[in-house]
């Protein structure tokens, strides 16, 4: 896996897990 592909990968995971968080604190709120 390149450096770049593996950096694009970990922004997606990061901003999936943030979308998430939001969303499931929203929901308890």
């Amino acid at each position: 896996m390149k450096k770049q592909e593996k950096a694009k990968a970990f922004v997606y995971f990061l901003g999936s897990a943030f979308v998430l968080y939001v969303g499931v604190s929203s929901l308890f709120s």
